[in-house]
This record gives C-alpha cells, structure tokens and sequence, in this order.
C-alpha cells in the first residue's frame, strides 16, 4: 500500500491468494487504484456493512488468473459503488482456457452502483470494461443488486456483463448501458435466480459476432424488461440477439410506458424498443425441442427496416421476433415495422404466437 504523486493510495498484488483490503468493518475507499496480477488475489474482500468505493480504479489482471477486484461475502454485508472503474483482463487474447475473474463477486449482502456527478468535468457510472475469456463485471453468485445503475463494456469472448448464478441471487437494473463489440458475450446474463429480477430504462447496443443483450437459461424467469432500449448489428452483421431465451424461460413481461410521439426512426423513446439492423434479431425464443420459451410483450416498437431478412438469394437472416420454439404474446400497443423487404417475424419449429 502506497500513495501515488495525488496522494491517493495504490494497492498492488502479485503472487497467490493475497488480499489488498480485508474488510471486516466498514471501509470508506476513495480515489485509490487496486492492481491485480499473480492468481485468485482480491482488491477488497469485503464482509460488512456500508463499505464504499468512490472514484477507485480496480485493474484486475492476468490471463486464466481468477483475481476479483471487489468480493463481498455474509448476508448481511453491502458495498455500494459510485464512479470507480473496473478493467477485467485488459489486452488478454483469447488462448482457449478461460480466464474467471470478476469485477465484482457477491456471494451474500447487497451490491448498489449508482451514477455519480460533482461537476461537469467529474461525473459518470461506475464502469465495466472486460475483455479476455469467460470473464464477468458483477457476479452474483448468492447476494442481491437492489439497484444496478452502471456501464458494461463487453468485449473479448464469452464474457458477461452482469451474471445471476444463484437461486436466491437477484438484480435490478436501470438506467444502465451495455455495450458489446466482441463474441460469444452476453448484456446480462440470467443463468439462476429468485424470478425476481427485473431491467428498467436501460440500453442494449448489441455489435461483434454471436453476441446478446440479455440471455436467460433454460428454465429461467425474468421478471420484467421495462421502458428499454435495444440496437442491434446497427454496426456489424454477425448474427447477435436482443434478447434470447433458450427453451422453458420466460420473460414475464416486455414493456413501455406510453406510445408518446414517433421520433424520426419511427421509434418511441417511452416504449421499450428493438432497432434490428442486418442480421440480427430482436427476440430469439427457444433454441431446441423442449419446454417452450415465453414471452409477453405491449407497447413495444420492433424497428426491422434495416435488416436483410428478405434477399434474393434467400440467404437473408435479420428478423424482429425469431420463433424456434417459443410462444410470444404481442399485446397492447405492439407495432413492427418494416420497409417492405423485410422478415417480421419467423416460425421456424412448433411454435406458438399470438396478437
């Protein structure tokens, strides 16, 4: 532990194991800088209440290093988290064996992120920025979010922004931003959880190759998505959802507020929404041959003019709502728009649609 030139404190761990902060009471962090290297080091392992972290840089390094910028454990522990930064397996290539770090890992208490401004030089989200291989931002692997206002930049391979793990696990999420330019990544990612979880007037930009901006494990419920925002291969062509939801989850319900007035896309900004572009999808609902998905979806804009679902070799693939073996329920409010050369929606394998 040691000041840098501005006299806040850097922590620096190499070897195996060691912890920069054990925090068994309460620990007020501000403008201080947590590197990682070596394996399975922590920046902060955390067990109480009302540990802060204000304006802190976590590097958490290493190729297949398994380190973790914050880790709280205890049920009754929190940690709450304005404008700090978290950079998870930087210029990390992908070498095939993965590399299971974490920005954060709760595995009991309460996680809160929230925006934080001072000035017009000095304000922002706490942010993720991960890259490597089968990396996380936030791990729930038990514990709760109770309020994720936050930036999730996913690059890299197999990586998730945000990740439910656990069955008494949930999150909720609003007014935050996912960004995903690698492969194989994921938004936000229902793997398990209490059917609690619900996203609030947040947005998805979904780029790169194979990507999703939500996924939800077989089996899974998400409890709601509301008043949200998805933009879709708007940069790239490489076949990345929305949304997808393999067989049996369900997505309780997709939902805005009011249809309000159209914006020069067609799109309404108060509505959840879906601008499909080349060859993504908006919703992709099932993914094989057992348990459907289900998803209930009102006032809702699916903007598919930009997709190439409809070409003349046939070849196409972009489409607002791909049906494998889902039932979507499209309510109150409901519009899909297309140019006339487009693919609204498809049914591929025994599905079931209704209006």
């Amino acid at each position: 532990l040691f000041p840098d030139e501005a006299g806040f404190d850097k922590v620096w761990l190499k070897g195996d194991k060691n912890n920069g902060i054990l925090a068994q009471g309460k620990v007020v962090s501000s403008g201080d800088t947590f590197t990682l290297d070596g394996t399975q080091n922590v920046g902060i392992k955390n067990s109480a209440t009302g540990t802060t972290s204000t304006d802190d840089k976590f590097e958490v390094n290493g190729d297949n290093s398994k380190n973790i910028g914050f880790y709280q454990t205890g049920a009754s522990a929190s940690g709450a988290f304005t404008h700090s930064t978290f950079d998870i397996a930087k210029n990390i290539a992908y070498d095939g064996v993965r590399d299971e770090s974490d920005g954060i890992l709760a595995t009991g208490g309460d996680i809160t992120t929230a925006y934080h401004y001072v000035s017009s030089t000095h304000h922002g989200d706490t942010t993720f920025n991960i890259w490597g291989y089968g990396n996380n931002g936030i791990r729930f692997q038990g514990g709760t979010g109770s309020s994720i206002d936050a930036t999730f930049n996913v690059h890299g391979t197999y990586n998730n922004g945000l990740l439910l793990n656990d069955s008494n696990s949930n999150a909720k999420v609003l007014n935050s931003t996912f960004d995903l330019d690698g492969t194989y990544g994921n938004g936000f990612h229902l793997k398990d959880d209490d059917g609690t979880s619900t996203i609030t007037a947040s947005g998805f930009t979904v780029n790169g190759s194979n990507n999703n901006g939500v996924f939800i494990n077989s089996g899974k419920t998400l409890a709601k998505i509301a008043k949200s925002t998805f933009d879709i291969d708007s940069s790239s062509s490489n076949y990345n959802n929305g949304i997808f939801l393999e067989d049996g989850a369900t997505i309780t319900s997709i939902e805005g507020d009011t249809l309000g007035t159209a914006d020069s896309n067609w799109l309404y900004t108060s509505n959840s929404s879906f601008d499909v572009n080349n060859a993504g999808v908006g919703i992709l609902a099932g993914n094989g041959s057992g348990a459907q998905a289900t998803v209930n979806v009102k006032k809702t804009v699916i903007d598919v003019n930009d997709t190439n679902g409809k070409t003349t070799s046939g070849s196409g693939t972009g489409t607002g709502v791909y049906l494998y073996n889902g039932n979507v329920t499209l309510g109150d409010a409901v519009q899909i728009k297309g140019n006339g050369s487009d693919i609204l929606a498809v049914i591929n394998q025994n599905p079931t649609t209704t209006a």
